[in-house]
């Protein structure tokens, strides 16, 4: 730095912004690990102008990450990404600044008085009292907000609770289009997760059969965290028995560092036998698999050097490299399906990843047990992370036509992929309890079966208006417990134009209530209450 000035930390601490007050009229972000040491500094904004007098100064951040910087003519205001959103013009050379007010719609400044003589060379006034700068009037600007949260992040420390809500990225397969036209609208959905305000983009994991083109999903989140500054990186999941665990904890170790730390990883040990045929691995050594490649990869990323020997493999002495920044091994979670699978995964310390496909109050109580088997033995899990799909319209009508039209296409590509309907998992170890799906996936042929199945799926996703998705995802947050929900809103082939509209409805009129409400902020315990049986299962 040539003179570092004015401070402000990004809404999660992660970014500290410094403003360099000489020639060289830059803001810096530096990225910070958990410990907060620095992870790379680069170059935020640039406030470089042919204004003659300011340079960039004080600086603020409000809740939303919006930067507000003095300098060059007034305010500047940047987006998280660095882009800037306009300048609140000021009469006098602003110096620092902050929110006041009763509502915090005003701007105090501290400004000069008097202008400098022309010949003076220093940008800095000589005499500074607090002026207060009205706010621009409600809605005159898109770019501005409407208000300031007194939470606002000013350097207080003060961490606002609020629910997180984020978006999966799902590319099923849509014969005859071209595959690379599929993962290209579904690439255009993630671009869009940053700059409509989500928290979080998952990527799944799948194969060979177009069920979900997302082969690489450790590939996939680096392509993103080298397009965005905020949002959390997750898999949903990653199949551990498929794969060499060194190379996923390498794969982890890259990505946390990639990212600045803002990840955190699902795993799954999977229930397709077509994709355990496809990697040459036994379907029956899945949970012995899964177990062991967990315990190996929180090994291997938390210490420094390892060694290890199990049933599956055989590790000398060996380091992972580069060493992960943020401990991302306290960061993992489970998809658990089965009963088998919960108590596994509860004893490693996971959280619980639930993708909603049946009933809430069943899912309340998988997770409430969960919890318990948890708890039995030490570990307090995190609040359960919830997939659920969302068809959000401004007519309830339109929102359950569209989720009844393109969930209904699911069936097909679910018993394609997974083969429920044959029955041949109740033979294999470790998933007989999929077994008894095999009567409700036969019955899936006929289609007043699969209507009714639909009408099922439907009333268990977030479908309709946007106050219906908002008391909705309300109640499934006392049901369950959760303080992040996982969207999907292209699903079974659906459009594009759709998806996109579906997505951009629900950000706008759905998303700023979840993430601003203090009714969404704390989530409750976990509720159990009277379920009904099904067999249905309709997987991610």
């Amino acid at each position: 730095f040539e003179y570092p000035n004015g401070l402000a930390f990004s809404p999660d601490e992660r970014v500290l912004y410094v403003a360099n007050t000489r020639h060289a009229q830059y803001i810096h972000a530096i990225e910070l690990d958990d410990a907060g040491n620095m992870v790379r500094r680069r170059i935020f904004a640039d406030m470089s102008s042919e204004e003659t007098d300011g340079v960039p100064d004080g600086m603020k951040v409000d809740v939303e990450g919006r930067v507000y910087c003095t300098g060059p003519g007034g305010t500047w205001v940047f987006a998280p990404d660095g882009s800037r959103l306009g300048i609140i013009r000021t009469p006098e050379i602003p110096a620092n600044l902050c929110f006041g007010g009763p509502d915090l719609r005003n701007e105090n400044l501290t400004a000069e008085t008097q202008r400098s003589p022309s010949n003076h060379t220093s940008s800095f006034p000589r005499k500074r009292e607090p002026r207060a700068c009205p706010w621009l009037e409600q809605g005159a600007s898109s770019s501005v907000p409407a208000h300031l949260d007194p939470r606002f992040r000013g350097g207080d420390g003060n961490r606002r609770a609020k629910m997180k809500v984020g978006i999966a990225l799902n590319m099923l397969s849509e014969p005859p289009r071209p595959d690379v036209a599929v993962v290209s609208d579904h690439m255009a959905m993630g671009d869009l997760a940053e700059p409509l305000g989500f928290d979080s983009l998952f990527a799944l994991e799948h194969h060979f059969t177009g069920y979900a083109m997302s082969p690489a999903p450790l590939e996939l989140l680096a392509y993103y965290a080298g397009r965005t500054k905020r949002i959390v990186l997750g898999t949903a999941v990653i199949v551990l028995p498929w794969h060499d665990p060194i190379r996923v904890a390498e794969g982890i170790a890259l990505l946390d560092i990639l990212s600045g730390g803002r990840c955190l990883f699902g795993f799954g040990r999977g229930a397709a036998s077509v994709e355990y045929e496809g990697f040459r691995i036994p379907m029956e050594e899945a949970r012995p698999r899964f177990a062991e490649a967990a315990q190996l990869i929180r090994t291997a990323l938390r210490e420094p050097e390892f060694e290890w020997q199990g049933e599956f493999y055989q590790i000398p002495k060996t380091s992972i490299r580069p060493r992960p920044i943020s401990h991302p091994e306290e960061r993992f979670y489970a998809s658990s399906v089965s009963p088998e699978s919960a108590e596994i995964m509860a004893k490693l310390g996971f959280g619980i990843l639930v993708v909603m496909q049946n009933e809430w109050a069943k899912a309340a109580e998988s997770i409430v047990s969960y919890r318990e088997i948890a708890q039995s033995v030490g570990h307090n899990p995190p609040p359960p992370i919830i997939l659920t799909n969302v068809s959000c319209a401004e007519s309830r009508d339109e929102a359950h036509d569209r989720a009844m039209m393109w969930l209904g296409k699911k069936w097909e590509s679910i018993d394609n992929h997974y083969h429920f309907s044959d029955g041949h998992l109740a033979t294999v170890k470790g998933y007989e309890t999929y077994g008894k799906m095999a009567k409700t996936y036969a019955r899936l042929q006929s289609e007043e079966e699969r209507v009714r199945a639909t009408e099922f799926y439907v009333k268990i996703q977030i479908v309709g208006t946007p106050e219906d998705c908002i008391q909705q995802i309300g109640e499934l947050q006392r049901v369950t417990g959760t303080d992040h929900v996982v969207t999907e809103f292209s699903f079974g082939g659906i459009p594009h134009d759709d998806a996109e509209k579906n997505m951009r409805l629900f950000a706008s009129r759905v998303l700023p209530v979840l993430q601003n409400d203090s009714a969404f902020a704390a989530p409750p315990a976990p509720v159990t209450q009277g379920t009904t049986s099904s067999d249905l299962f309709a997987p991610a």
